[in-house]
């Protein structure tokens, strides 16, 4: 007989949050850093677009000692980061859409170098390297990347915290999308909206996806970085109130 508190400490966090620019994905993960870290639990910040550095310095010193921040804009470095197997509470990879991007390059740089690709059984010769894009054909191989950067990712042993751009609405970048949903427990889906009255931006989310026992039901939560708090804290078997 399998008890409650066994399975609670074999169970990992899977958790995605997808949304446009601007809707509070990186304030989200600081946040959540911020929380595991200030008790003591270590984190790994995989940051691809430069964009949490200053809000994780606004966290204090005795906090920041438990996170390690990766700079890694590049698809090398990127790489390294993602399939290390940290030893850590928590790996935040604030945004896998840059793995998309940043593939994209590295192929797109590799082609460069050659100076030809290949379609079919011609083989075509890049004239000009300033306005070369990557070849219909090779998109394959950069879904494939991140594919398998987010198999790599969810089978470690951290607890896995992932933002997202959405990737599209072409038949293949949905299919992507799909796939990359399937490798998470909890989606969650951010956004910004206008309240008539008051007029005022309202930060919210909606649970699309929680395996398991929900948080409530699937509608829209104002205060879905408590609930995200609650969940680790849970992880971490520790209470929390309103002030945390």
């Amino acid at each position: 007989m399998v008890r409650k508190s066994e399975l609670r400490a074999k169970v990992k966090e899977k958790i995605l949050l997808i949304g446009d620019t601007g809707v509070g994905k990186t304030y989200t993960c600081v946040k959540i850093a911020g929380f595991v870290a200030g008790h003591g639990k270590k984190v790994v910040y995989i940051d691809t677009e430069r964009g949490a550095g200053r809000e994780l310095e606004a966290l204090p010193d005795e906090v920041l000692e438990n996170i390690t921040y990766v700079d890694a804009p590049e698809w090398d470095a990127m790489q390294r980061a993602v399939f290390r197997n940290d030893s850590c509470f928590l790996k935040i990879l604030d945004g896998i859409s840059e793995v998309f991007v940043a593939s994209k390059f590295w192929l797109e740089d590799r082609f460069i170098a050659k100076g030809k690709y290949q379609v079919g059984e011609s083989e075509i010769e890049i004239t000009d390297r300033e306005v070369f894009t990557l070849p219909w054909q090779s998109y394959s191989k950069v879904y494939d990347f991140v594919r398998k950067t987010v198999h790599e990712l969810v089978k470690q042993s951290p607890h896995i915290l992932v933002t997202m751009h959405p990737f599209g609405d072409t038949e293949t970048k949905r299919s992507l999308e799909a796939d990359v949903f399937r490798k998470f427990d909890t989606i969650l889906e951010l956004r910004r909206t206008t309240k008539q009255t008051p007029p005022s931006i309202v930060y919210d989310a909606v649970l699309r996806k929680h395996r398991g026992r929900p948080f409530e039901a699937f509608y829209a939560m104002t205060n879905y970085i408590d609930k995200l708090k609650k969940l680790f804290a849970r992880r971490m078997g520790v209470e929390v109130n309103d002030r945390d």
